[in-house]
C-alpha cells in the first residue's frame, strides 16, 4: 500500500529537522597573560607572515594567535599577545580587511598598530573602528603608500569584557519523498554572548580600491 503523500512529507521533515547539526564548540577565552611572560616593547618584524594580494581574486591569511604568540608590553602593565602582517607592495591602492572570528564563545578583542619599513608607528586602528559583518569582528582599512606592516594584537582593556550579537540565518534543504522533490526553508534567529580575549584567529585579506 502507498503511503499518503502528507505522511511522506511529514518523515521527509523529520529527517530535516533530524539531520541539524551542533553550533561551534565554546572555547574558553584567554583572559590574562602570566606575570612572568617576556614581553618586548617593540614588536619583532622578523616574526611577519606574508599577506599576498591577487587582483583576480582574494588569498586571505589566517592568523592564530594565542598563549605562544609573542608579547607586547606598549605600556606598563599592559601586555597584548599579536602577530604581525607585512603587507603587499601592489603598486595600486588596496582597502585591507581584518576580521576578528568567534571561536565558541571567545571572541580576540582586536587592535591594530600600521608601522613602515623600519618599524615606525605610523597609525592605529582601536577596536571602536571594528563592526560586525557577516559575523567576525571586522575593520577595512585603506593601506598607505608608506605603511609595510600590519601588527594584530590583543586590546588588554577590552579583555574580560562581553558583547552580544543577534545572528540570523536560512536554510535551505532539497529533499526527496521518492514521488517528488522539493525544497525546505527554514529560518533561525540567535544570540551569541561573547567574551573579548587575548587569543583568538584573524582573516586578513586585500583588494584593490576600485573607482566609484
Amino acid at each position: 500500500m502507498r503511503m499518503p503523500l502528507a505522511a511522506m512529507l511529514g518523515l521527509a521533515l523529520a529527517a530535516v529537522g533530524g539531520c541539524a547539526t551542533k553550533g561551534p564548540v565554546s572555547q574558553p577565552p584567554v583572559l590574562a597573560l602570566p606575570a612572568t611572560s617576556a614581553c618586548t616593547s617593540e614588536p619583532d618584524l622578523g616574526r611577519a607572515l606574508p599577506l599576498v594580494f591577487d587582483a583576480d581574486k582574494e588569498n586571505p591569511l589566517d592568523v592564530q594567535i594565542g598563549p605562544g604568540s609573542a608579547c607586547l608590553e606598549r605600556s606598563p602593565g599592559e601586555k597584548s599577545l599579536y602577530g604581525v602582517v607585512s603587507l603587499p607592495t601592489a603598486g595600486e591602492q588596496l582597502i585591507v580587511s581584518v576580521a576578528s572570528e568567534p571561536l565558541g564563545q571567545s571572541i580576540f578583542a582586536p587592535q591594530l598598530l600600521l608601522l613602515d619599513g623600519t618599524g615606525k608607528l605610523l597609525r592605529e586602528v582601536s577596536r571602536e573602528d571594528f563592526a560586525f559583518r557577516g559575523g567576525a569582528l571586522t575593520a577595512l582599512i585603506r593601506a598607505h603608500e608608506n605603511e609595510r606592516y600590519l601588527v594584530i594584537l590583543s586590546d588588554p582593556k577590552m579583555v574580560g569584557q562581553n558583547v552580544s550579537r543577534i545572528a540570523g540565518a536560512v536554510n535551505v534543504q532539497t529533499v526527496s519523498t521518492g514521488v517528488v522533490m522539493f525544497n525546505v526553508y527554514s529560518g533561525s534567529e540567535s544570540t551569541s554572548h561573547l567574551t573579548y580575549s587575548h587569543g583568538g584567529t584573524v582573516k586578513v585579506a586585500a583588494r584593490a580600491l576600485t573607482a566609484k
